[in-house]
């Protein structure tokens, strides 16, 4: 085997040599890239996987807590006898509402006007 040299086999084009700096410019960027894109990947495996077991394991609890909270939401807005006070009842709370300001609305209607206080401390 012979050693052939530059000159015994000249490059027709000089540009066609290889230069080092992009060469390992790439390489570093390729490498970064593919460790990112897989730590990216193995997080959203593991995400995804967490999140189908706590919908897998909580699925039925979800639905108890669901029914529990509308079974209590239907019985603040329904009006019914105390079972633990027999005679009174319980009523929504936009209803007492209602109630209270026209009892108030009657009681002021039927009391007496009331001077004012400034005009009470003029007066001995």
């Amino acid at each position: 085997m012979t050693h052939e040299t530059h000159e015994e086999h000249p490059n027709p084009n000089p540009q066609d040599d290889p230069s080092a700096v992009p060469l390992i410019t790439v390489g570093v960027v390729g490498a970064l890239t593919t460790v990112v894109l897989i730590v990216f990947l193995t997080a959203l495996v593991y995400r995804t996987h967490d999140q189908l077991t706590r919908e897998r394991v909580f699925a039925g609890e979800i639905a108890k807590v669901k029914s529990h909270y509308a079974a209590q939401e239907a019985e603040l807005h329904s009006a019914h006898e105390m079972t633990q006070k027999p005679g009174v009842y319980r009523i929504p709370i936009e209803r007492a509402m209602e109630l209270v300001t026209q009892e108030l609305a009657a009681e002021a209607a039927t009391r007496p006007a009331s001077r004012p206080v400034s005009e009470q401390a003029r007066r001995p």
